[in-house]
């Protein structure tokens, strides 16, 4: 009699398999795509929390606005309705840069809320945009200038 030797796969069996993996494969690149464009938007949402708590942070250390525009430098400042605006412009690397070079770009708007004996109370309002949308990161915070320094 004659035995069969059945240790092998057949052909049918190796297709069936590369099938399967293949389509386990193309959930798993998908994943990593998904993943990757995520990582990039938190990034971006970092460094725009970043910017926006720095320039906070020295706002209200410097505690004296004019001080402030002085030490940081704004590209641009304007009145809009009794409000003053600076405009700041930063690159990839977070440094400030001329409008033209900019990846980031940041709004602070200061309103006068009230006038005290020893200063005046503000409200400050920075306004995070990236060249490519339109929805800004917004944060708000109070800020008193104090009298007589």
């Amino acid at each position: 009699m004659l035995k069969r030797n059945n240790k092998g796969f057949t052909l049918i069996e190796i297709i069936i398999s590369i099938a399967v993996l293949s389509i386990i494969s193309a959930i798993f690149l998908e994943l990593f795509i998904k993943a990757d464009s995520v990582q990039k938007q938190g990034k971006i949402l970092d460094d725009k929390v970043f910017l926006i708590s720095n320039l906070l942070e020295t706002l209200i250390a410097e505690d004296d606005i004019d001080s402030f525009i002085r030490q940081s430098a704004p590209a641009a400042e304007r009145s809009e309705n009794g409000r003053r605006a600076f405009d700041f412009y930063y690159d990839k690397a977070l440094k400030a840069v001329p409008k033209e070079q900019s990846v980031y770009y940041l709004c602070l708007v200061l309103e006068k809320k009230e006038t005290l004996k020893t200063g005046v109370l503000y409200s400050a309002r920075v306004s995070a945009f990236e060249d490519t949308e339109e929805a800004p990161l917004q944060m708000t915070t109070g800020f008193y200038e104090r009298k007589g320094k």
